[in-house]
């Protein structure tokens, strides 16, 4: 078993439901939702390397959320995040992202 590793920088508020995701070399992204950051809950996220280890900062998937974030992988690295969000009603958000080579 391997240590743990801290995926959020941002400490204020609470950070939660995670969801992680790999591609086929191993390398990850991991989501959550980041409450009160930037004065309100947006979907965050962090790459990992195959070793599990974060690689660079954190990024912003959605600047609003409402709900949990749920996300799967390509083998090449493409990535989809979904989340729900309230607006003047319920709505779901979608975002396809690429992730850099190490």
């Amino acid at each position: 078993m391997i240590a743990p590793v801290k995926v959020n920088s941002y400490e204020a508020g609470e950070q939660h439901y995670p969801c992680i995701a790999f591609d086929g070399n191993g390398r990850g992204v991991v989501v959550w939702v980041s409450d009160l950051q930037g004065g309100r809950s947006r979907v965050m996220g962090r790459r990992l390397d195959s070793s599990g280890q974060s690689v660079g900062g954190e990024f912003y998937v959605s600047e609003t959320s409402s709900g949990v974030p749920v996300m799967a992988m390509g083998s090449d690295g493409h990535f989809a995040v979904v989340w729900p969000f309230l607006d003047a009603s319920w709505s779901v958000a979608s975002q396809l992202l690429l992730l850099p080579p190490n």
